[in-house]
């Protein structure tokens, strides 16, 4: 199936348009938050230099050096980029993808190909391993053979299939020539051959000039000369005979560049050490380049004899010739896809990107904690702070940030890290109630935190021998013991004070503190599980209280809700499963779905996370709101790891497998009144312009009524916590006059204080 998408002028025409996008988001738009940092591959068109990532797109203009950012945001058709390749005839640019899919991105609109991708009667391998473009074909290497596409009319044309994966293809001399696993085979190209008869192909062997039995992979051309590499060497072919230029042992050739001085190949170790670049001068002398990188993937010499290199250890450089003065380009992005749990505060997003196993093993990832909090994206880890340098921290696992802006980490490692300014402490057995774990001694693994409305901070100690934790605000400590197994998971602290507890495969234990915090003498557990619960399984993966205090608990098997108040002791209260009606069949709400993460807006309204994306229901839950997946969506992966709420903004983070992006919702926080300044935006709102016009600075669910200069009552919404929305249309869904419209918002909270305010809207036409 091939799928035309309308763009803006992505590639070829530099616009602002995709800077400008990722600063200033709109009600309803997306926000990309993915790593620029290691480079796959690198193509050029006369204007720019393209890097593709594991995840994404970077442009570079070659004039001023600008930086632009392409992803399934910004119009690509998918994620985890595998090769780039430019046609200056056509001025398209081919992306192909790990999972077999292809976009043809040209100036003013992309091309999707999902044949590959989706056509499951290609049995093993459908991966596109390389592409070659002679106008008008494109030619796609890939493990089941040989694909002809036709880049006028985007068409497929012939596939020769293969026994052997194909590493590469080349069209040289009138001959279409590919690699396999079995060697290098050729075709004339005149059409004096059917092409899809692979039995008409030629293997060339010993009597071309090269081994009798070999693995051919990288195919290049320049200045008139055809390079193959054949297992750890690089070959050449002047005069239709190939002769062997260089060997290097333990390696494989990746990539062939050329100027002037000479012939630059890019080696990759098989074993995981360090690339390799083995500069050939036109007499044969070689040099072994080691500066600008160190896991060179990808090069290509640009007009000026500049050098761009793709390099997976670190990202995008360029050096004037091959041996000349190196530049690294630093994208300002996140430094990792990675994410286990996030935090917004003050219109920053906090990232803990450590993690576990599905079974509570270590990942022992080493990337800490990033943030954007100082305007740009910056790592807190063992590699530049010594405080957790010299216990080696690892797994940064859970988050929490309390009303003064200080953050507090849980590690699967060794403690709790507090990170204030730039001051960075971590507690642990020595100067806290944090506990060793008693299945692994040298580890203090806290797993989940919440505050409570006191500002204690309370902390899940996983397999401590008292598992529960609590620091006070000024400083002190003190564990509790849990009638249960100590493998805390999860924890939430309802209006009442109760702390909702998950514990791996046992279910839930609600815990009452009790009066005096440091007594147990007041203190109350209960536990709930499948066998005396609405719980199904006793697997939990989130536990979140709504703003009505509600508690929604996701399991590995679907979702529970405990609207029981401070009657949660009670034997009644046993949580339900909300029943809805889903194409007029009624069942429960997400069915049997992996609820991995819930997430509650300004507006109250519900946003559950799951193996198949993300839900998004009304503050009651019963109607539905958006769902989001790959298929409707720019969501990155349907495997949704967290999801946060910037309450100012009403920014809503979601952290995939493969990566963060932002959905603008129209809900915010509100308050019990209307603030000082009411602001409405856009506006004016300008001829064309069809979006939404947020009403911002509301009382939390707050009437409003929008009437016209006459005071005609136009349209009247209620606003989703601090915020309501209008689209220019009055109740019947046609567009508005030009004009000024007053806005009449009542706060429906404050009956015996009542509270309002006033704000205009110029509507143009």
């Amino acid at each position: 199936m091939m799928v035309m998408i309308r763009i803006w002028s992505l590639l070829f025409v530099l616009t602002a348009h995709g800077l400008i996008a990722q600063q200033d988001l709109s009600i309803g738009s997306w926000k990309s938050y993915l790593p620029y940092n290691k480079g796959l591959s690198v193509a050029q068109s006369p204007s720019a230099v393209f890097f593709g990532t594991e995840w994404s797109l970077l442009k570079v203009n070659k004039e001023d050096l600008s930086l632009e950012y392409f992803s399934k945001v910004e119009g690509l058709s998918d994620i985890g980029i595998q090769s780039l390749t430019y046609g200056k005839d056509n001025e398209v640019l081919i992306v192909t993808y790990t999972n077999s899919n292809i976009d043809l991105i040209f100036e003013d609109e992309i091309f999707n190909l999902n044949q590959i991708k989706n056509n499951t009667q290609i049995v093993g391998d459908r991966s596109i391993r390389g592409v070659h473009i002679q106008e008008p074909y494109a030619y796609l290497a890939c493990g089941f053979g040989l694909v002809q596409l036709a880049i006028d009319n985007v068409e497929f044309g012939f596939t020769a299939f293969t026994d052997a994966i194909v590493h590469d293809v080349i069209d040289f001399r009138g001959e279409l020539l590919i690699t396999t696993e079995d060697g290098l085979f050729g075709v004339p190209n005149d059409g004096s051959i059917n092409l899809a008869d692979f039995s008409a192909w030629t293997q060339r062997g010993f009597s071309s000039g090269l081994p009798v039995s070999y693995r051919a992979g990288t195919l290049e051309k320049a200045g008139g000369t055809l390079y193959v590499g054949i297992d750890n060497s690089i070959y050449c072919n002047m005069d239709g005979r190939f002769e062997r230029m260089h060997e290097e042992p333990g390696f494989e050739l990746t990539f062939v560049a050329e100027n002037e001085t000479g012939l630059l190949t890019g080696w990759k170790c098989l074993s995981g050490c360090n690339a390799k670049k083995i500069l050939i001068d036109p007499n044969g002398a070689k040099q072994t380049i080691s500066q600008c990188t160190s896991r060179a993937t990808d090069a290509v010499v640009d007009e000026q004899s500049r050098v761009w290199y793709a390099d997976e250890n670190s990202g995008f450089k360029f050096s004037q010739g091959f041996v000349g003065q190196c530049t690294t380009i630093r994208p300002d992005k996140p430094p990792t896809h990675n994410a286990t749990d996030m935090a917004s505060y003050e219109r920053k997003l906090y990232v803990a990107s450590g993690g576990v196993t599905l079974n509570y093993g270590y990942l022992f990832r080493a990337e800490g904690m990033y943030t954007n909090a100082n305007g740009t994206w910056e790592s807190i880890n063992r590699s530049n702070n010594e405080v957790l340098k010299q216990k080696d921290m690892r797994d940064f696992l859970s988050m929490e940030i309390d009303e003064n802006g200080t953050v507090f980490v849980g590690t699967f490692w060794d403690g709790l890290v507090e990170y204030r300014g730039e001051e960075v402490i971590v507690y642990d057995k020595d100067n806290s109630s944090l506990q060793n774990s008693v299945v692994n001694p040298d580890r203090n693994r806290v797993t989940g935190m919440a505050f409570d409305a006191d500002g204690n901070l309370w902390a899940l100690n996983h397999d401590a021998p008292n598992p529960l934790s609590v620091k006070t605000p000024d400083g002190m400590w003190k564990n509790f013991s849990l009638p249960t197994k100590t493998n805390v998971e999860h924890i939430a602290i309802d209006q009442n004070g109760f702390k909702w507890i998950g514990i791996g495969g046992t279910g839930l234990i609600i815990y009452d503190s009790g009066i005096d915090l440091f007594s147990t003498a007041d203190d109350r557990t209960r536990l709930l599980n499948s066998n005396n619960s609405g719980l199904t399984v006793n697997f939990i993966n989130d536990i979140t209280v709504d703003l009505d205090g509600a508690v929604w608990v996701g399991t590995t098997s679907g979702l529970l809700v405990f609207d029981c108040g401070a009657s949660a002791f009670e034997d009644n209260c046993l949580g339900m499963k909300l029943i809805v009606t889903e194409n007029g069949i009624p069942g429960p709400l997400l069915g049997d779905e992996n609820v991995k993460s819930i997430a509650v807006d300004g507006g109250n309204r519900k946003w559950f996370g799951t193996n198949n994306g993300v839900f998004v229901q009304r503050a009651d839950a019963r109607s539905k709101v958006a769902r989001f997946n790959i298929n409707n969506s720019p969501l990155f992966d349907n495997g949704i790891v967290d999801i946060a709420v910037d309450e100012v903004d009403g920014e809503i983070f979601i952290a995939t497998n493969k990566g963060i992006l932002s959905y603008r919702g129209e809900a915010v926080e509100g308050t019990r009144y209307h603030t000082s300044e009411v602001l409405t935006f856009p506006n004016p709102v300008q001829p064309g312009y069809d979006g939404p016009i947020a009403i911002k600075g509301l009382a939390e669910n707050a009437n409003v009524k929008i009437t016209d200069i006459h005071g005609r009552l136009v349209f009247e919404t209620t606003a989703q916590g601090g915020q309501a929305i209008w689209y220019g249309r009055d109740f019947d869904g046609n567009r508005a006059a030009s004009g000024v419209y007053l806005v009449f918002s009542t706060a429906v909270n404050n009956v015996i204080d009542p509270d309002a305010a006033v704000a205009k809207i110029m509507l143009v036409n």
